[in-house]
């Protein structure tokens, strides 16, 4: 009922002078009047406006007053209507009670008769507003009732968008919920003749009606055709008379946005109406919410069942008494019982029956209440069948708010065959230990009885290989001439092989000092030592043309002494079977990487077969024709151990007649966490 007057009445008569007077003297009494000869134009006013009753006379040119009444209570339900005649007839009465009046009245009209039947009927419209409100109320109630008894997300979205569609006499209704992105709507469930195919549609937030309600948590009333930018619909329909979206809050959450469309209402919804569905959208997000939730929680409770039951993991929860409270099945399996509900009733106390020692539980009791957690601890339990196993295991405490334990949560691997597999390499190691022992010590001893035998060698052939040269020398300078030249030539042959033998001498002595010799590392300019090293080789040079290439060559860390020698004798090897082709070239280069530097000597030379390539670095191993071979066998077996000594390896390739390549890898510092004496006690 309107609050500023006692009523808004429509009055309709085509007598004008006694509509005027009607009209006039209510509107004294405190009415808001609306007058219309013609019942069309009352009807169009109608359509306009909310009355809370309609004074209408009985006959009428074009339409009567039942007739304008019954088309009346279609635009407004609860207009209460009156009908006025002077020529009542007890069928006039059962007429106008049919067609929905409340009274009627007679002419001539005297005030103190019409003003009661006015009151009456407006007190009529009043409770069957109040009736209208309790059935809303009853609605929602019945709703709470409803999703009261049900989580299922599907069954509460269709007792929420019947709920609504009942509550507001509507033709149409959906519910449309955020798809995971969140930009975007999806029609979840619809009612109305022919749009079930709409459900599943996405309408991006954007656009739409709906859209504009989840931007701004709003509810939207529009009436008639919306021409509103803000709002405007996906697809504009005109038969909409009344529409509304109301958006489902949860704690300032948009679960949804609830949409009812009436197709028939001429009117906009009341204030109470909307703020009734309002109650029933919240109502309704409020279950689907939970739903969510309840589902989410579900589904986390298989994932963590699925994990416990799967895992290959002992998980066990126990009481700080040691009572087994909950195990999976990959822990009774770990301590021989045929299921969590096996060990649970056969294990009473932990410490006494699972823990080999039971200090060992204490112990772990103690750090635990310390730390509040320990990690990777190893200790033995015992299974079922007595058997003794090695375990490592993760623990914590689980407490209150007051700090008191409640549960210790542990996670348990079996690591037995890792242990014994530690023993047995353990049991392995020192065997190799003491046999590395053992080895070194002898090749200690053998390398002292080559030092002294190589001293003594040194010694014992010296003298006979001076007086040799010496005599050969002598015998060229004063008797060469005299000689014939064959008797020249063997002397020469005799001179070169007591100073190959004498080369030979020192580099026995050389090789067998080289694993008692000190490395004294320092950083070393490589090129300049390549270029040293060639200074020295220049009179072979000059006998034997040979072009030769140098690349880039990265410094190094080395003993410079012992990495020079290196040099020298690959360059030497190289110059000997290179200088015999023709054109002869020498390359000299490196490639380096964070591990180290691989140097190489590559000569196009006579080359040799790589089945041999075994053979290359030992001692007096000739892989050349005797007539090529002009060094004493032990250069190439010095280059290896030297090296060697320094952390690297040596390794060469070849084709026969086609030249061969060196290559000597020395580690970057810091790149090797083996001393050179472990490389030298196991050579």
């Amino acid at each position: 009922m309107n609050t500023s007057s006692l009523g808004r009445l429509l009055i309709v008569d085509d007598e004008i002078e006694l509509l005027n007077s009607l009209a006039d003297k209510l509107a004294r009494q405190g009415y808001e009047t609306v007058r219309f000869s013609s019942p069309h134009e009352a009807l169009n006013a109608l359509a306009g406006r909310a009355f809370d009753l309609l004074l209408t006379d009985l006959m009428m040119p074009g339409m009567d007053g039942i007739t304008l009444l019954q088309a009346a209570r279609k635009i407004e339900p609860d207009l209460a209507g009156i009908v006025m005649t002077g020529q009542a007839t007890v069928q006039t009465a059962v007429d106008a009670m049919k067609s929905g009046a409340a009274d009627y009245i007679l002419k001539p009209f005297k005030l103190n008769v019409i003003l009661p039947v006015l009151a009456r009927a407006l007190e009529l419209r009043r409770l069957r507003l109040e009736n209208l409100q309790l059935r809303e109320t009853v609605g929602i109630y019945e709703l709470c009732n409803a999703i009261a008894f049900t989580l299922d997300h599907q069954t509460l979205l269709n007792k929420v968008i019947d709920a609504a569609m009942q509550q507001c006499e509507a033709e149409e209704a959906s519910i449309m919920l955020p798809t995971d992105k969140g930009d975007e709507l999806r029609v979840a469930v619809i009612r109305g003749d022919g749009r079930a195919h709409l459900v599943g549609e996405r309408v991006p937030l954007e656009h739409g009606i709906a859209g504009w309600v989840t931007r701004h948590r709003e509810p939207l009333t529009l009436m008639g055709e919306v021409r509103d930018p803000r709002f405007s619909p996906v697809q504009a329909r005109s038969d909409i008379r009344c529409a509304i979206s109301m958006p489902m809050l949860v704690g300032g959450k948009l679960v949804g946005v609830l949409n009812v469309n009436s197709t028939n209402r001429r009117q906009s919804s009341t204030m109470g109406q909307v703020k009734s569905l309002g109650i029933l959208a919240n109502t309704g997000a409020s279950a689907l919410e939970s739903a969510r939730l309840h589902l989410a929680v579900l589904r986390a409770e298989e994932q963590y069942r699925s994990i416990f039951e799967n895992a290959s993991e002992g998980i066990l929860q126990s009481s700080p008494d040691g009572r087994v409270q909950i195990a999976n099945p990959a822990m009774a399996g770990i301590l021989g019982y045929d299921s969590p509900g096996d060990l649970i009733a056969g294990v009473r106390d932990l410490g006494s029956q699972v823990y080999q020692n039971g200090q060992d539980r204490e112990e772990v009791k103690r750090l635990v209440e310390e730390h509040g957690q320990v990690q990777n601890i190893e200790l033995r339990m015992v299974r079922k069948d007595g058997g003794r196993i090695w375990v490592s295991l993760n623990g914590r405490a689980i407490r209150n708010s007051q700090g008191k334990t409640l549960r210790y949560e542990s996670t348990i691997i079996d690591i037995t065959r890792r242990k014994f597999a530690e023993e047995s390499l353990r049991s392995a190691n020192e065997a190799l230990e003491q046999r590395v022992r053992e080895r070194t010590a002898e090749l200690e001893a053998a390398n002292k009885e080559l030092e002294a035998f190589s001293y003594s060698v040194s010694h014992d052939l010296r003298a006979p290989l001076r007086a040799i040269d010496g005599y050969a020398r002598i015998v060229i300078s004063d008797f060469g001439p005299s000689l014939p030249d064959e008797a020249q030539d063997y002397l020469r042959d005799v001179l070169r092989g007591a100073q190959q033998m004498s080369r030979l001498v020192d580099d026995l002595l050389g090789f067998s000092r080289l694993s008692r010799q000190p490395l004294r590392k320092q950083p070393v300019d490589t090129l300049k030592m390549v270029q040293k090293c060639l200074e020295e080789l220049k009179p072979v040079v000059a006998e034997r043309p040979v072009e030769i290439r140098i690349g880039d060559l990265a410094p190094c860390q080395a003993d410079p002494n012992l990495l020079k020698q290196v040099w020298f004798n690959l360059l030497s090897n190289a110059f000997k079977y290179t200088g015999k082709r023709n054109p002869a070239v020498i390359e000299i280069g490196c490639q380096s990487d964070s591990l180290g530097s691989t140097y190489f000597v590559k000569d196009n030379g006579a080359g040799f077969d790589m089945r041999y390539v075994h053979k290359l670095f030992g001692v007096f191993q000739r892989l050349h024709r005797a007539e090529d071979y002009e060094g004493t066998g032990v250069g190439l077996a010095i280059v290896q151990r030297i090296v060697q000594r320094h952390l690297g390896r040596v390794w060469a390739e070849a084709e026969p007649d086609r030249g061969a390549t060196f290559f000597f890898f020395l580690p970057s510092l810091g790149s090797n966490s083996l001393e050179s004496s472990d490389i030298e006690k196991n050579q």
